[in-house]
């Protein structure tokens, strides 16, 4: 049997650099005492990234790491949740590594609890001056900056008199301010993105009801925008209002959200931004939702945004979810921008995953030919990308399908849809209201062909009939791609 477990599924998440330090991680002994760990781990990270063949099972795994033992399935349980608990310990540690300003809050305020207020005062000099050199602070500095502050005042008066050579970063106002303000849009932002996306009603964490009762209005009057500590608070407070809103604000506003906060982007981390710009998408894509097409360029012009920051990923070595490498290629053709479609393919399909970046490739491309209506090399495309299971199965299918009924490949079609149904009627994870939505979908692809082949001119009851389901077809809140069945539609009436 696969070897699986909690363990694996946060290998695989990992990057090949971060592999690297892991077996340092493993092999320190102030980390782990387990040195069977070390030659379990050694056999499974060979593996990486899929962890995946035939001799990645227990007992395989097992045989490689303690040869000659007979297998024990008891202490390879023990030993793979040990693996799981160290592999939390160097996520932590890592996160802490990284934070060198985090590293030094903590040990001044470790060293004010000793009773060493001199080398705290020291530390905290310096942690001061490193963020006075820091224009783009995140989430996390504020908070560091608040810890700071405190330390620096314990310090000051235990030394009695001695004074800092640095100058605050930030005030420490401000610090906190950002803090609550950040942790308040969090709060927010999550409640209402579980009301949009699962309609479920999520109450607010503190610093959400907190502000939910503040006048915002009275604040933003006082912020001087001309200076770097108000364009700060004035971003903040503008989208803790849009979220406050339930994103039910003018277009023009959150326009000039969107341009002061790209414009000073020095001042914001990217951990912030990258939390900061997706509401803003969300708020376009809700009023697209009621109807507001026109926004879709305001939606484009952050998806560029985010790709020159590259907000999509924390590191480098960090790929782009397919998911939202779909969704820009969407966005795009819905814009009609296939020019920069297509160079975006070419230029991000390595930002993707290894292990599907092949089957993405075929799948965009064959959507790209798709778009410029060249169906026989859509084909092309789609034949490569239907062979892997990583894909989107429903809309390659359905791509297919289409491609056919173009082409006029009358038989092709038909076994397209034969092929698309058993699929639909075989596939366990299609929810019920899916799995309807899609064979209503092939139901009227079906329909349309039949009058497409007739072999006289349709008639006005033929004509009658394809109006009703024009309307039906507009009318509809899940048919999708409807503006395809549309025209599809159209075509058949007024030829």
């Amino acid at each position: 049997m696969k070897l699986k477990g909690k363990a694996i599924e946060i290998l695989t998440a990992f990057t090949t650099d971060e592999i690297s330090h892991f077996r340092k991680f493993l092999a320190s002994p102030y980390f782990n005492t387990n040195s069977a760990l070390v030659q379990l781990a050694e056999i499974i990270l060979r593996y990486h990234p899929l962890f995946v063949g035939n001799g990645f099972t227990a007992e395989s795994v097992y045989a490689r790491a303690f040869k000659g033992r007979s297998y024990n399935d008891k202490v390879m349980k023990n030993l793979m949740s040990s693996l799981y608990s160290l592999l939390k310990d160097f996520l932590a540690h890592q996160k802490l590594r990284i934070n060198q300003a985090g590293i030094s809050a903590e040990a001044a305020d470790e060293l004010m609890k000793r009773n060493l207020a001199a080398i705290a005062s020291m530390q905290v000099n310096r942690s001061l001056k490193e963020f006075a050199l820091v224009k783009a602070l995140d989430d996390s500095d504020f908070r560091l900056l608040s810890a700071l502050k405190e330390t620096e005042t314990l310090s000051k008066t235990a030394i009695k008199g001695q004074q800092f050579a640095a100058g605050p970063a930030i005030s420490s106002t401000e610090a906190a301010l950002c803090n609550l303000l950040i942790s308040a849009i969090g709060s927010h932002n999550y409640a209402i993105s579980n009301e949009f996306n699962y309609n479920i009603k999520t109450e607010l964490e503190v610093p959400g009801l907190f502000f939910s009762h503040v006048d915002l209005t009275g604040i933003k009057k006082r912020l001087n925008i001309e200076e770097d500590q108000g364009i700060r608070l004035f971003v903040y407070i503008e989208i803790l209002e849009l979220l406050k809103n339930k994103y039910n604000m003018e277009p023009g506003g959150v326009k000039k959200i969107c341009e002061i906060l790209t414009l000073n982007k020095r001042l914001f981390g990217k951990r912030t931004l990258s939390m900061l710009v997706p509401i803003l998408q969300n708020y376009y894509y809700a009023n697209i939702g009621k109807g507001s097409s026109n926004l879709l360029e305001d939606v484009f012009l952050l998806i560029e945004f985010s790709l020159e920051e590259k907000l999509y990923k924390e590191t480098e070595s960090q790929y782009m979810p397919y998911l939202l490498f779909q969704n820009i290629i969407a966005i795009a053709f819905w814009l009609e921008k296939i020019s920069w479609a297509e160079d975006f393919i070419r230029a991000y399909s390595k930002e993707m995953p290894p292990d599907i970046r092949s089957a993405a490739v075929n799948h965009s491309m064959a959507r790209l030919f798709y778009q410029k209506n060249d169906f026989a090399k859509a084909l092309t495309y789609l034949v490569k990308a239907e062979e892997s299971d990583s894909m989107d199965k429903f809309h390659i299918k359905g791509m297919i399908m289409n491609c056919h009924y173009e082409m006029g490949n009358n038989e092709e079609f038909f076994l397209a849809v034969d092929s698309f149904t058993k699929f639909l009627s075989g596939n366990r994870k299609v929810n019920q209201i899916h799995r309807n939505h899609h064979l209503e979908y092939i139901r009227i692809m079906s329909q349309l062909i039949k009058y497409r082949l007739k072999d006289k001119p349709l008639g006005i009851d033929d004509i009658h009939v394809l109006e009703i389901l024009h309307g039906f077809i507009l009318d509809s809140k899940v048919l999708s791609p409807k503006d395809y069945l549309l025209k599809k539609t159209r075509e058949l009436i007024d030829n």
